[in-house]
């Protein structure tokens, strides 16, 4: 009963957000399945104005990121980090918001010839809003930054 009074709760924009952040999920997958990742970026980067459709609360990303969140518990595939870490991208830059979309490596692996652990988070502000849970175990390797175009700093460097 709980998660329905809290589904109750959430306002028209962010049911709207929902289900936008829902096609992207499918768009996303279509995209990585067919593009190259760069180029993939790329489309979802290009320069547009604002959308007026989204209506931004006042803790708009972190919002963002919760609604992503929630659309990706209703996808049928499985939402990777990356995944949701794309939408949220494409939604937040659409919307005029500057996010770092950082993708990084587990930094121990122990076992020769087993399989690199990848995961994805977004920054906005120099804050974590999406892929929080054990960032700290992963080496940045890659970034792009909305705002800089594609130069992220943080201290650590890229390969």
């Amino acid at each position: 009963m709980h998660r329905w009074r809290k589904a109750f709760e959430l306002s028209f924009s962010e049911w709207l957000l929902i289900l936008r952040a829902a096609l992207w999920l499918g768009l996303i997958e279509i995209g990585l399945r067919v593009l190259r990742f760069n180029t993939l970026i790329e489309k979802l980067d290009q320069q547009r104005p604002p959308d007026k459709a989204l209506v931004v609360p006042p803790r708009s990303a972190e919002r963002f990121a919760y609604c992503v969140e929630l659309a990706s518990r209703l996808y049928p595939l499985e939402p990777t980090c990356l995944k949701k870490g794309l939408v949220l991208f494409a939604l937040l830059t659409r919307k005029g918001l500057h996010v770092q979309l950082w993708i990084g490596a587990a930094k121990s692996n122990t076992e020769p010839g087993a399989p690199i652990d990848y995961h994805a988070w977004l920054e906005h502000e120099g804050k974590v809003i999406l892929g929080a849970a054990n960032r700290e175990r992963y080496i940045p390797l890659y970034c792009f930054n909305r705002s800089q175009a594609g130069v992220c700093t943080q201290g650590q460097s890229i390969v």
